[in-house]
């Protein structure tokens, strides 16, 4: 109302101060009493207006409004460069930004770039260490009120609030009892054109289609078993013949971590991975760089997310750690927190989440038994190149 009223001062050419009323609470000023009076509610925990669906409350009725839109399913506001819709017109104009390509909010410790003033907010936590969220029960601290939300929910207070309907199991989040409920339904609706095995998502078809590429056969030492791929030889031998396959990794592995020599501008030699030359075996345990780690994920990303859901999440221009993430929240996982990884170690994690949890394939699996998560990412590519 008081935002109208100055609305309809400006038509009538009437010039007004505009009168500011401060909260007696946090010192924040208002230019109409009844924004003041909604402001509040905050500090109260007044909230008298209550959702006819669920029964959850709110301070005022815009914002009533625009939470019945979850329940009703009204997205009123559509982007006009892909048509995808929004149920609030902030959300939409951030969306537009992975359009235009604009992130105003830079970091001015890294240069990272964010749409959102709260992604900026949220990620100079991990560059000073302040304005952080801590849990009054362990003391860890969280980048973010949400994160401190949902630790506290599922570490602490261990509730399940997601019953599968089938058996009665609880569940701390949605995704979770989402993927259990696969095991009731059996629901694989993609198949394999070769062998006819089914996934219950495309991308785990995918990343199984890639092991069907051909391959000369490989032989067991020990009994002569032929096998048409690598991982199902080392799952024999790993059955069979236990003691001889920890023989034979043990030597793999001297030799795929010894450093490789490359010329350097100033003629000394050093290590792909910036080790220099004659280090220890074993010291150069990750053998990508920052740049190449992020260009094989992004070309991985590529290979296994059809290109319209990709465009989705900003792709090709949205940072790859981004990409990564937003892919495994939409198949129903949680990816690595960065308070727990630092940037390097969390494109692995996720990397590795994407094989092993999102992909689900047994092949991959065995690859990253003993492999590197970078050898196995550059070994899925060589593979879906040939």
């Amino acid at each position: 109302k008081d935002n109208l009223r100055e609305h309809l001062r400006a038509h009538a050419g009437e010039v007004t101060r505009r009168k500011k009323y401060k909260c007696e609470h946090c010192g924040k000023t208002f230019h109409g009493i009844s924004l003041l009076k909604i402001h509040i509610r905050v500090h109260t925990g007044e909230r008298p207006f209550s959702c006819d669906f669920c029964s959850k409350g709110f301070p005022s009725v815009t914002a009533l409004n625009k939470h019945r839109r979850i329940h009703t399913g009204e997205k009123p506001y559509a982007c006009a460069e892909c048509g995808m819709r929004f149920s609030l017109k902030g959300t939409l104009n951030r969306h537009t930004r992975i359009h235009t390509g604009i992130r105003p909010h830079k970091c001015p410790y890294c240069g990272k770039e964010f749409i959102q003033g709260g992604g900026l907010k949220a990620h100079l936590f991990h560059h000073t260490g302040m304005n952080g969220f801590k849990c009054s029960v362990c003391d860890k601290v969280f980048n973010r009120k949400a994160r401190l939300d949902l630790h506290m929910k599922y570490l602490h207070l261990k509730e399940k609030p997601h019953v599968c309907e089938d058996c009665g199991k609880g569940f701390t989040r949605r995704e979770d009892l989402t993927r259990h409920s696969v095991l009731h339904t059996g629901e694989k609706p993609f198949q394999c054109p070769t062998c006819h095995k089914r996934f219950a998502i495309k991308p785990s078809l995918k990343i199984h289609m890639v092991t069907h590429t051909k391959e000369e056969p490989r032989s067991c030492h020990e009994c002569g078993r032929a096998f048409i791929r690598k991982d199902c030889l080392m799952r024999h031998m790993r059955k069979r013949h236990r003691d001889l396959l920890d023989r034979i990794l043990l030597d793999e592995e001297d030799d795929r971590f010894a450093p490789t020599p490359v010329a350097t501008p100033g003629g000394t030699a050093s290590t792909e991975g910036g080790a220099k030359a004659g280090a220890p075996a074993g010291t150069v345990a990750r053998i990508l760089s920052e740049q190449a780690l992020c260009e094989s994920i992004r070309e991985l990303l590529g290979l296994l997310v059809d290109e319209p859901t990709l465009k989705g999440f900003g792709y090709p221009d949205k940072p790859v750690d981004e990409l990564l993430e937003a892919v495994i929240r939409r198949c129903g996982h949680s990816p690595a927190s960065p308070d727990d990884y630092n940037y390097m170690d969390r494109l692995r994690e996720n990397s590795k989440l994407l094989f092993t949890v999102v992909i689900d394939d047994n092949a991959v699996k065995t690859l990253l038994n003993n492999q590197t998560v970078d050898e196995v990412i550059l070994h899925v590519l060589r593979l879906a190149k040939s």
